[in-house]
C-alpha cells in the first residue's frame, strides 16, 4: 500500500510502467523525506528543552552568587565597622582595647532580651526561646543547636525575598506567583524534583488539621542538616553541610565559600551566647 493507494491501483493509473516507476520512486523519496523532517523536529524540540533546563539552571547559579556577594559585602562591613569603632576608642592604646573587648561581651541579662528573627515572615521570638528551640531540635537529630541558629539566622538575613513565592502549577507544572504582587514567576520549584514532595508534605499537614509551629521549623532545619552531614559536629562537617544546603552538587564550588563562612560565624557567635546562658 501507498499511503491508502495499492500497487496495483498506482500502476494502473500510470500511463507507462516507467511512470509507475517514478511514481513509486518520488513517493519512497517523499516519505523518507518527511521521516527525515520528522527526526529533526524531534531533535530541535529535546534541545530546545534542554537549552531551557540550562539557562534556569544558570539563572538560579547566578542568583546564588548574588545572595554569596550580598553575605560577603554585609560580613566585610561589620568587620569594618567594629574595628573602626574599636579604633577610634582606643586610638591605639593596646590596654584600652582590651578592656572596651570586655566590656562590649554581651551579659546573660543582655542576651535574654534580644530578638531571634525566623526567615519567611515567621515573626520574632525571643533568642533564649530560640535557644531552646534549638537545642530540642539538636537533641532529636544529632546536629549541634549553635549550627541550627546559624543556619536559620543566615537564611533570614538573606530574607527579602525567602517565603515570598507561592506555587501555583500554572500554567505549568513548577510554576507561581509573589505572594505579594501576584505576579507571575517561571519555576518557583523544580518540576521534576521539588513540586511533588512539597505537595506530598503540604498535604499531608492538612490532612493533620495542624499548622506549622516554631519548633516544627526548627527541626525540619535539623533533619535536613542531618542528611547533609552536620550530626558529626566537626567544623568541616558542618561548613560542607551549610554549603550544600546552598548550593546543592556545586558546593565545592569556591564561590560559595562566603556563605559557608558566614554560618559558621554566626554560629561561633551563637555558642558563645548558649554558653553565657549556661553559665559556662
Amino acid at each position: 500500500m501507498l499511503d491508502g493507494y495499492s500497487v496495483v491501483s498506482v500502476a494502473l493509473g500510470s500511463q507507462s510502467v516507467s511512470g509507475f516507476f517514478r511514481d513509486l520512486d518520488a513517493f519512497v523519496s517523499i516519505k523518507r523525506a518527511l521521516s527525515d523532517s520528522f527526526d529533526h523536529i524531534e531533535q530541535t524540540s529535546a534541545s530546545t528543552e534542554a537549552e531551557k533546563d540550562a539557562l534556569q539552571e544558570r539563572l538560579a547559579e547566578q542568583e546564588q552568587l548574588r545572595q554569596v556577594a550580598q553575605v560577603a559585602k554585609q560580613s566585610l562591613q561589620t568587620q569594618e565597622d567594629q574595628k573602626k569603632k574599636l579604633l577610634s576608642q582606643t586610638k591605639g592604646i593596646e590596654a584600652n582595647y582590651q578592656k572596651i573587648i570586655a566590656v562590649t561581651k554581651k551579659t546573660a541579662a543582655q542576651i535574654r532580651t534580644e530578638l531571634f528573627a525566623l526567615a519567611g515572615g515567621g515573626g520574632q521570638i525571643s533568642l533564649p526561646t530560640a535557644i531552646t528551640l534549638a537545642k530540642q531540635a539538636g537533641a532529636a537529630t544529632g546536629v549541634r543547636p549553635a549550627f541550627i541558629l546559624g543556619i536559620m539566622r543566615q537564611e533570614t538575613n538573606l530574607g527579602a525575598n525567602v517565603g515570598q513565592c507561592l506555587l501555583t502549577n500554572v500554567p505549568d507544572k513548577g510554576n507561581g506567583k509573589g505572594k505579594n504582587t501576584g505576579t507571575f514567576i517561571r519555576r518557583v520549584m523544580k518540576a521534576s524534583r521539588d513540586v511533588d514532595p512539597f505537595m506530598a508534605i503540604t498535604a499531608a499537614l492538612r490532612s493533620e488539621e495542624r499548622r506549622v509551629d516554631n519548633l516544627d521549623a526548627f527541626t525540619a532545619v535539623a533533619l535536613y542538616m542531618t542528611d547533609l552531614g552536620a550530626a558529626l559536629q566537626t567544623p568541616s562537617a558542618e561548613r560542607t553541610a551549610a554549603l550544600k544546603y546552598f548550593a546543592g552538587g556545586y558546593y565545592k564550588n569556591p564561590r560559595f565559600a562566603p556563605y559557608g563562612d558566614s554560618v559558621m560565624q554566626f554560629a561561633a557567635d551563637f555558642q558563645q551566647e548558649i554558653d553565657i546562658l549556661s553559665g559556662y
